[in-house]
């Protein structure tokens, strides 16, 4: 049988997505694999804001599914996506009525009433296991009502099968591959085959950066976060932090820069690499990487696994940078989002360890939240400027997404605004702020700036002179260092010369 997996995401590497086709291939079936990037990261850069899949579009993709007579239709969606996958969804059942139609992904396994009503099946959590079983089935001809994870839409209603346990030896399920045989992307308004020249237009910095997972599931609980409601899912299902095995990670990595010769860096998804510091793997890891892939690599945890044993282990093996989130102050990171993970002397203290071994702090920092107060930012800001320079930081705008633990919070206490609920896109960005634009620059300035502009914050002159500085900011600067960042070379020389003046710009 035929199988044919839509995915909304903006990368054209959805770990998910490919898991599960290459999954299904190894088991002997037909998987088309189509990429419908319609935000896409990389353009000239930044993000674009979220928009509706058109008329044009949507008939690519019914060409593709009538060329290729799929069986069943998986379409893979964050809630983002969701007002897309309804519309694309409702055409393909008018036109293809007699094909099965399955969701899967965060928001229709956090979500699954809602989106049931645009499905004729939506599979909750993991779904390697819950997705072969299903296909088996159908190419069997047999009942598909009782597999685990899947709620299934039949005539006398609707069927809400208990989740499956989580898969506890990720070896077994393969790393995830393109095949460019069977990959199709919606590429200048044409559904179109996947080539490597395509996938290089598509991806950020001309697909240099890999993205990897070597394990999965998240050790902590933080109320914004989709890993909260996963833990409560699969209580009693399994071990929820979960890896792989160091040898099957470097054969994935060898492939990768067999298949990809333009891949020049590895960026580590795991919510926390070093979480498996104490059984011996990262010794193992570090020491096959640096024999086998020898390439620089991005990886992100908490300020509490920032130790100088491990951080000379991950930089000797070829880390550049490494990614923590400071989020808000101690007291909204305490009392809202329940993280025990940092407090900002711990941050401070692992940004001297890594700009001791001259790894670039990448710190993440959630602006414009109602919870949070302006005295709560001005401890941000002066965590910043506390921070061992250089280091980058990533701002998003607190948005809830719906039965998060925090949205629950909000609704409860009125806090919620129209367009905050995860389901648009653009709600992403910050608000230009006085506030908020200092901590978007505190990078890029001497802590000097960021402490005068915090000072003279109530005076009119400064919020001139800021609004006139981010302006040339995002004008000149960002957009050059943005083009830098394509060239790793060029990078490395920046990064270098800002390493040497990180003590002046104290």
């Amino acid at each position: 049988m035929n199988i044919l997996l839509i995915t909304l995401l903006e990368e054209i590497n959805p770990l998910g997505l490919l898991h599960i086709a290459t999954y299904l291939k190894k088991h002997g079936y037909q998987v088309t694999t189509a990429f419908v990037p319609l935000n896409p990261k990389e353009k000239e850069f930044g993000m674009e804001e979220n928009r509706m899949i058109d008329e044009q579009e949507i008939s690519e993709i019914i060409n593709l599914i009538s060329s290729k007579n799929p069986s069943l239709i998986g379409m893979s969606l964050m809630t983002i996506h969701y007002y897309n996958a309804v519309k694309l969804s409702k055409r393909i059942k008018e036109i293809f009525p007699e094909i099965l139609s399955v969701w899967g992904g965060i928001h229709p396994t956090l979500l699954p009433d809602e989106c049931i009503e645009h499905a004729d099946i939506v599979c909750r959590g993991e779904g390697e296991g819950a997705m072969l079983e299903l296909v088996q089935r159908i190419d069997k001809k047999e009942s598909i009502e009782n597999i685990g994870s899947l709620w299934v839409k039949t005539k006398d209603g609707i069927l809400r099968n208990e989740i499956k346990p989580l898969t506890q030896d990720l070896d077994s399920l393969e790393f995830p591959r393109f095949d460019w045989e069977n990959n199709y992307v919606l590429y200048e308004n044409k559904m179109q085959l996947l080539n490597k020249h395509i996938y290089q237009l598509c991806v950020p910095r001309k697909g240099q950066i890999y993205d990897v997972m070597t394990t999965r599931g998240c050790p902590y609980h933080c109320t914004y976060c989709c890993n909260s409601s996963f833990k409560k899912m699969y209580a009693g299902k399994g071990k929820i932090v979960r890896g792989r095995s160091a040898e099957n990670v470097i054969e994935e990595l060898e492939f990768i820069k067999n298949e990809f010769e333009f891949v020049k860096i590895f960026n580590f998804q795991d919510d926390v690499f070093l979480v498996r510091k104490k059984d011996g793997w990262l010794e193992d890891f570090c020491k096959e990487y640096k024999k086998k892939i020898c390439l620089p690599f991005v990886c992100k945890g908490s300020p509490r696994e920032v130790t100088e044993e491990n951080i000379s282990l991950l930089k000797d093996a070829g880390l550049e940078y490494f990614h923590i989130g400071i989020q808000n102050s101690d007291r909204v990171n305490r009392e809202i989002y329940k993280r025990t993970t940092s407090s900002r002397e711990e941050i401070i203290r692992a940004s001297i360890v890594l700009n001791k071994f001259r790894v670039v702090g990448r710190y993440d920092v959630i602006l414009d939240d109602p919870f949070s107060t302006d005295e709560d930012e001005l401890e941000v800001l002066d965590t910043l400027t506390k921070v061992k320079k250089p280091f980058l930081v990533s701002c998003f705008s607190m948005t809830f997404f719906p039965n998060s633990e925090i949205y629950k919070m909000a609704k409860e206490q009125g806090l919620l605004s129209e367009g905050k609920d995860g389901y648009l896109l653009k709600t992403t960005f910050a608000k230009r702020t006085y506030l908020n634009n200092l901590v978007e620059i505190s990078p890029r300035v001497p802590a000097c700036i960021i402490k005068f502009f915090v000072k003279h914050r109530e005076k009119k002159f400064s919020e001139t002179l800021l609004k006139v500085f981010i302006y040339l900011y995002f004008r000149y600067i960002f957009r050059t260092m943005y083009t830098i960042s394509k060239y790793p070379r060029a990078l490395r020389i920046v990064k270098n010369i800002r390493f040497r003046l990180g003590t002046v710009l104290r």
